[in-house]
């Protein structure tokens, strides 16, 4: 991380640093204490420089620039999932997962992108911090608007026209893997001697009856 708490807690760091999420310390006042690498490539944040600013300021929200005094102080920011989970989670209160919308100023662009967000308390050297972690899910949440797919072989035709399976496209786009099974129904038509008979028994294989 970028400026340790301690400089003996090395083991640690390394692991906070390997993890692919992007994690940040964090003081009462929503203040940034240290950041891992995750963070630094994701929010194109040099390492160290946003040391005690405001989260805002560092992920470059738009609302943090809505007022001369910057962050938490535009009329959005009473509704920032970021900001309250801090707060919630000084209070005692767990905060896990919660589903945040970040618009971020990049360059002459607005960006808009969503996290999951979880904030959990701990006390080091007899001060309060908190870790804040922000999970990228805006692929995901893109992929819930209109899908155009084929009514017979529901393949699913990409931004250029071209068709993938399903199971390609959301391999690619979401990241994620299919594993394969098949459901009563199908189970029902493609193996019937499958199917429970009446008498609550099942048979074991197709009839051989002429």
């Amino acid at each position: 991380m970028s400026k340790r708490l301690a400089e003996g807690d090395s083991f640690v760091n390394f692991i906070i640093d390997a993890m692919p999420l992007s994690i940040f310390v964090v003081d009462e006042k929503a203040h940034i204490i240290d950041y891992n690498q995750s963070a630094s490539s994701f929010f194109e944040m040099e390492q160290g420089k946003y040391i005690k600013m405001g989260c805002g300021h560092a992920l470059r929200c738009i609302h943090s620039m809505e007022k001369p005094e910057g962050c938490g102080y535009a009329e959005a920011c009473k509704d920032c999932v970021i900001r309250n989970s801090i707060t919630a989670a000084f209070q005692g209160l767990k905060q896990f997962r919660r589903t945040h919308t970040l618009r971020v100023v990049e360059g002459d662009v607005l960006r808009e992108y969503h996290f999951l967000v979880t904030a959990t308390p701990f006390e080091y050297q007899d001060k309060s911090f908190l870790l804040l972690v922000l999970e990228d899910i805006t692929e995901i949440t893109e992929l819930q608007d209109i899908l155009p797919i084929c009514a017979s072989c529901k393949s699913i035709r990409d931004d250029k026209n071209y068709w993938h399976s399903v199971e390609k496209y959301f391999s690619e786009h979401a990241d994620v893997t299919f594993s394969h099974g098949i459901c009563p129904d199908c189970l029902g038509k493609l193996y019937p001697w499958h199917r429970n008979e009446p008498d609550g028994g099942t048979s074991s294989g197709p009839s051989n009856n002429n």
